[in-house]
């Protein structure tokens, strides 16, 4: 069985003892926060004005803080999939920094040194490895602490016409999925070989949890279906002129802006 599977099923067990931010406790973590992220358990990871990395459990209390997220550069990405195991990706310098469960550094990967020298996404494998996407060489490859390789696909410039230029990319359910806003998600398995590309162009906030992947396009929510294709609208409510991000969630949403993190019931959504 799949040990990230295990592992997050024995966590979910604990934090159902305990109310959570999606049931509406607090409601709101007030704060200037410049992006955030929310794992499984409803845990939310804040990057503050002066580049703290701070996480929140699911009531809203502060459990860790990570100062350095600056050393490395300007941070491109947070994989928050394995809430164990929280990977920080700096594209400028192609650096790799990964955290255990309470922000402590675990490990850091210079990509460069393995003249890996343009990676553009990159993201936590089911295993406890990496997957990267080498744009340079167009292959996506899982790779291990030392950025030794383990898998690679083979160059994707071979058997696609346009390769992917990935904004984002994640592991879940046996499939890594690859999103090029210019071109829409490509989809791999978990040895690296190619398997489809699905249209679907200009969405960010992209989310995926099971067979659906979720993403905002022109102020409206898109689900799609992985498997049936299908693609889904819903309408938010209130403006979100004013929202600086927005993460999606099985329970619901999660929107920042200028007084901080606040939750929206997915019933309040309107389907289109």
């Amino acid at each position: 069985m799949n040990p990230r599977i295990i592992i997050l099923g024995c966590l979910l067990m604990l934090a159902t003892a305990c109310p959570s931010f999606a049931q509406g406790i607090p409601g709101i973590i007030r704060g200037d926060f410049r992006r955030f992220e929310v794992d499984q358990l409803g845990n939310i990871y804040t990057i503050t004005a002066n580049n703290q990395l701070r996480k929140y459990s699911a009531k809203g209390d502060s459990v860790g803080v990570f100062n350095d997220v600056v050393r490395y550069g300007r941070l491109t990405t947070i994989d928050v999939s394995n809430p164990l195991r929280i990977l920080l990706f700096y594209r400028d310098f192609g650096s790799i920094v990964l955290l255990d469960r309470m922000l402590k550094p675990i490990d850091a990967i210079d990509l460069r040194k393995r003249s890996m020298l343009q990676v553009t996404s990159a993201a936590m494998s089911y295993d406890n490895h990496c997957w990267i996407y080498d744009e340079q060489e167009a292959r996506l490859r899982k790779i291990d602490a030392q950025a030794g390789i383990l898998l690679e696909s083979p160059d994707l410039r071979m058997i696609i016409d346009e390769p992917p230029v990935p904004a984002f990319m994640v592991d879940q359910e046996s499939v890594v999925t690859l999103y090029d806003p210019a071109k829409g998600f490509f989809q791999f398995d978990l040895y690296a070989a190619y398997r489809r590309m699905i249209p679907a162009q200009d969405w960010s906030n992209i989310r995926c949890y099971g067979n659906m992947v979720e993403g905002l396009k022109s102020g409206e929510i898109h689900r799609l279906n992985l498997l049936t294709g299908k693609i889904l609208r819903y309408k938010i409510q209130e403006s979100i002129s004013d929202i600086r991000q927005l993460v999606l969630n099985p329970s619901g949403i999660y929107l920042l802006d200028a007084t901080g993190i606040r939750f929206v019931e997915r019933n309040t959504l309107i389907p289109q």
